[in-house]
């Protein structure tokens, strides 16, 4: 083996290594990203608990904007659901579809010094 194949073949080795502690990097990230049911995390600055996507319909009865996004109240079959959402895609009285992918059993609101139990976190549309 000549002094071109010895480099040629560390170069492949060392990135090979990298690529393996790159993915498995990222692999663990994610795997860690995503809290577990039991472990909900219950303070601000942690990530919400991703569930299962959920729908649900009903009368906006409330709206309050905070930035670039709003929390959302909306009468669902006798029950209230608070939730956050982008921009403010409702005014109270309107009949809307949400679409839920994440809550956190509480939140507290900084920008609004409001704590909301729970928050849920999804889409608000227009009922069609």
């Amino acid at each position: 083996m000549d002094c071109m194949d010895r480099v040629t073949r560390a170069g492949s080795v060392v990135v090979g290594v990298v690529l393996v502690l790159v993915i498995g990097g990222v692999m663990a990230t994610r795997a860690g990203s995503t809290p577990s049911p039991s472990a909900a995390p219950s303070t601000n600055g942690r990530p919400f608990e991703l569930g299962a996507r959920r729908h649900a319909h009903g009368v906006v009865t409330a709206v309050e904007v905070a930035g670039s996004y709003a929390y959302v109240s909306v009468r669902d079959a006798g029950d209230v659901v608070v939730v956050a959402t982008l921009g403010v895609p409702a005014v109270v009285g309107d009949d809307v579809d949400l679409t839920l992918f994440g809550r956190r059993e509480v939140f507290a609101s900084k920008r609004l010094g409001k704590t909301f139990a729970p928050l849920d976190f999804g889409i608000v549309s227009p009922r069609r």
